[in-house]
């Protein structure tokens, strides 16, 4: 399947589950962008998936998992099957643009230590859908550049995280990291590698003319709210000091209120969810990964969008206001 990109090798890894809506049009896609393989990592669909594959797709490498493994213990286990020299990791419900894998080689070649990230639209192609994530110092984690036309975004745009949608990096570095952090069972082992990647001085480069269509709608179901912020207070304990979390004490309290209200707007499910989390983060032993936080916190963002997951002006108010805390906490803890 190999077609040039300077030699260097393509492995595109794919997990899917219960994919079979989208996976013809995603393989479809990639395969014609001629990569060196393709690996799927199946997390026991029992719908038609795996038949789709069989049956349409022979060159693909497929990998049935007996459970679900999870998103990112998936990937760690399509990366360890790779050959090729780098690594794109996509979801099934994308497709991608001609030329999106040179240009993503391109970008990793052009750097050391660094991951490329997509432009990533909407399925319809009609306003983006992340260009990589924010990653604010408090854990809380937001798409970039959501809603917004191509060209409103410029070429040098500075990106904190990755969206586990897709990115590519070389393979020795994805293992050099480690991979995704497998306690994450799914969302925000996106943030997490991104996190990591901060403190081992990797940097992040979006790839303008490398473009991605997700079928994407923004929705946090008391789940998922469950899981986000799990994965929030992970990320908090993995990498800050009690010290370190009483330096942004002012701004974690303003986390806990914009989540609160969230919470409590998805009703007594999204309270009970909440608390469910809470009680997460003060049960487990803390273990802190050794970190410079003042240099982590120089890589992260200091303020959130106002207009995503916003109900009305109010919400938006508050948002403004929460950034007023955040930037003014962050210029201090940054003197």
């Amino acid at each position: 399947m190999d077609k040039g990109h300077n030699d260097l090798k393509i492995s595109v890894v794919i997990v899917t589950y219960f994919s079979s809506k989208c996976v013809d049009k995603c393989l479809e896609s990639v395969l014609s962008n001629h990569p060196h393989e393709v690996v799927v990592v199946d997390n026991a669909s029992t719908d038609d998936t795996l038949d789709r594959i069989d049956t349409r797709f022979s060159s693909v490498k497929l990998l049935r998992q007996k459970n679900n493994l999870g998103y990112g213990a998936a990937v760690n286990a399509g990366v360890r099957e790779c050959s090729g020299e780098l690594v794109v990791i996509l979801n099934p419900d994308t497709t991608i643009g001609e030329g999106c894998l040179e240009h993503l080689v391109g970008a990793v070649r052009s750097h050391v230590r660094t991951i490329a990230v997509p432009r990533i639209m909407l399925y319809d192609g009609s306003v983006v859908n992340t260009c990589g994530n924010y990653e604010h110092f408090t854990g809380l984690t937001f798409t970039k550049c959501m809603g917004m036309i191509p060209d409103e975004i410029p070429d040098d745009l500075n990106v904190s995280g990755i969206s586990g949608a897709c990115f590519a990096m070389l393979r020795k570095d994805y293992f050099d990291l480690g991979g995704f952090d497998e306690t994450l069972f799914l969302y925000m082992e996106d943030a997490e590698l991104s996190w990591r990647a901060h403190t081992r001085d990797y940097s992040f480069v979006y790839v303008h003319d490398a473009v991605v269509f997700h079928d994407y709608k923004l929705n946090v179901n008391t789940e998922k709210l469950f899981r986000l912020e799990n994965g929030r207070y992970y990320l908090l304990r993995k990498f800050l000091t009690t010290k370190d979390m009483m330096s942004i004490g002012p701004s974690l309290l303003m986390s806990e209120v914009l989540s609160w209200g969230f919470a409590v707007r998805l009703g007594s499910s999204g309270v009970k969810c909440k608390i469910r989390s809470m009680m997460y983060f003060f049960s487990r032993p803390k273990e802190v990964q050794q970190s410079d936080y003042k240099r982590l916190l120089s890589k992260l963002d200091d303020r959130i969008p106002d207009d995503q997951l916003s109900y009305g002006l109010i919400d938006k108010m508050v948002k403004k206001w929460a950034n007023v805390i955040y930037v003014a906490n962050f210029r201090i803890l940054k003197r």
